[in-house]
């Protein structure tokens, strides 16, 4: 369950937000996130701002020991997503 203070990301279909669940709006090019509705909802949970553009809720982790020292992508604990990131590791 995601509380609240908790960092999150929120993905579209072609964006990716880090967002911090708590009181108050979070504005995108594709509409308003209610971050106070992020409060008690499981990774994989969609959003929808109010325009009904859908994002997934995800819990970001650092790849800093993966991908060297300072990275500053995240890493989403899926099979895709890991398979994704191992793929561009591999490109670097």
């Amino acid at each position: 369950m995601i509380e609240t203070g908790e960092q999150i990301l929120l993905v579209g279909e072609d964006r990716e937000y880090f967002v911090t669940a708590n009181e108050g709006q979070f504005s995108t090019d594709r509409g308003m996130i209610d971050r106070g509705a992020l409060v008690g909802m499981s990774p994989g949970d969609e959003i929808r701002t109010h325009l009904g553009a859908p994002f997934t809720v995800l819990c970001p982790r650092s790849t800093a020991g993966v991908a060297g020292e300072g990275a500053k992508k995240a890493l989403i604990e899926t099979r895709g997503d890991i398979a994704e990131a191992l793929l561009k590791l591999t490109q670097q």
